[in-house]
């Protein structure tokens, strides 16, 4: 088990929920990453079926803020014992005994408003699939991982707006995606995403060639879908920029060679320095 750990926020989702309460939009946790990024160990079952699941709940979530879940399969993470981003089953949490009606439970480590861990367990005692439809036998583990991974970046439950943070299974029966009232909340915490268009120089634009995968270049007389860019902030003067078909723009050995649109997730070589 974790030794002296920091503060720590628990919040599980339900089967169903009864609950009347003022409420009016999202709901904010105390506590947030201050990157606006971050990595999940992703190898649970080795890159099957629950990693794939995962992995399309964290991509659920980019995109609609400057906020980015990357993924890291090189090796398993208990969440229990390590202080690293990541998910497992359990017949227990944490050697608790699940509540009737838990069906996954976050906990968040936080000092003052950082968020410094989180670690999402699901009841195995429960029957789990993969699958977008209404049924509950078995659960959707996808819909609920985009639910966790929700707490995991700084929301709460919603009790009054159509929202995939709404604190019962039986509420989002059919909700698979974020939703409004969720994108306003992670845009509350994170800020929204910005697109735009770099010119050079000698006034052409820059181009990643073929949407994304090749060299990027500034040889562009015109701005067209390959010539914008998703610039994400990522704290201290730090962006990373994303082009059309979604990956990101990497300078190959941190600088002094070619520029690519090639990457998948943000590492060093795909973070700039933003100069005012």
């Amino acid at each position: 088990m974790k030794t002296k750990p920091p503060v720590r926020w628990i919040i599980a989702l339900l089967l169903a929920v009864l609950l009347v309460g003022v409420a009016s939009a999202y709901v904010l946790l105390p506590c947030s990453w201050p990157s606006a990024r971050a990595t999940f160990y992703v190898k649970w079952d080795g890159g099957g079926t629950y990693d794939t699941a995962f992995i399309q709940a964290m991509d659920k979530w980019n995109g609609l803020s400057n906020f980015s879940f990357s993924s890291n399969t090189s090796e398993y993470v208990d969440p229990c014992l390590n202080y690293k981003n990541g998910y497992s089953f359990g017949s227990t949490f944490y050697g608790s005994a699940w509540g009737a009606t838990a069906l996954a439970v976050t906990f968040i480590w936080y000092s003052g408003s950082t968020t410094l861990d989180t670690d999402i367990i699901f009841n195995s005692n429960f029957s789990w699939g993969v699958h977008d439809g209404t049924t509950t036998s078995p659960y959707d583990f996808r819909r609920v991982a985009v639910h966790e991974l929700g707490h995991a970046l700084g929301l709460g439950h919603e009790l009054m707006n159509t929202a995939i943070m709404y604190p019962g299974y039986s509420f989002i029966l059919t909700i698979i995606d974020p939703q409004t009232d969720d994108i306003n909340g992670l845009v509350a915490l994170y800020g929204s995403v910005s697109l735009i268009a770099l010119r050079a120089y000698n006034g052409q634009y820059l181009v990643a060639e073929g949407g994304g995968g090749e060299g990027v270049y500034a040889n562009r007389d015109a701005i067209g879908p390959w010539e914008i860019f998703e610039l994400t902030y990522l704290g201290n003067k730090t962006v990373a920029l994303r082009a059309y078909n979604g990956q990101y723009l990497v300078a190959e050995g941190g600088g002094g060679e070619m520029v690519y649109a090639n990457r998948d997730a943000i590492g060093t070589w795909e973070t700039f320095e933003k100069i005012e």
